[in-house]
């Protein structure tokens, strides 16, 4: 487990990804989860759009950890509502399959992504390289991320994981 955390740590500093890169990446992964959770409800699949909820779910839950409030604090609690609206929102729709309520989430994870595109725009796609962010992305979501990040669970990002069981 800790040969797997310096691997992380090492692949972290020599990464071309800035800390926005990695923010930009969630919003994408946001949206596709969303989206593959609206398809499931169409289909009637019920388990994968539960699935696909739930990684949405701890996608945002992650860009939450991840705001830097010191930068610009009145912004930084205008996005944090957002997300904790996203939040609150597709939990609701996973509990009552609401395809409405999901199709809200998505139209606010649409504008996130937006407004962040622009932001990585305005600064060169360098946001977040000026300073580090203690809370940047563990690339472990939900529930118990604070244990996986120390090395108490297995870990796997959500890149693998999560898109994984999308999929099947």
């Amino acid at each position: 487990m800790i040969v797997l955390n310096k691997n992380l740590e090492s692949y972290q500093k020599n990464s071309s990804l800035t800390n926005g890169k990695y923010v930009k990446i969630a919003y994408k992964i946001l949206i596709e989860a969303i989206e593959s959770a609206i398809q499931a409800i169409d289909n009637g699949e019920f388990d994968k759009s539960s699935k696909a909820l739930i990684l949405a779910q701890n996608t945002v839950y992650e860009l939450n950890q991840a705001l830097h409030m010191n930068r610009n604090p009145e912004l930084g609690d205008r996005i944090r509502e957002c997300y904790d609206y996203l939040f609150r929102t597709l939990l609701t729709a996973n509990l009552k399959k609401e395809k409405t309520l999901i199709k809200k989430s998505l139209d606010v994870a649409n504008e996130l992504f937006d407004y962040w595109d622009a932001v990585m725009e305005k600064e060169g796609g360098k946001a977040d390289t000026v300073e580090p962010n203690p809370h940047k992305l563990t690339t472990y979501a939900g529930r118990g991320s604070i244990k996986k990040k120390t090395g108490h669970y297995e870990k796997k990002s959500i890149l693998k994981k999560n898109k994984l069981d999308i999929k099947q």
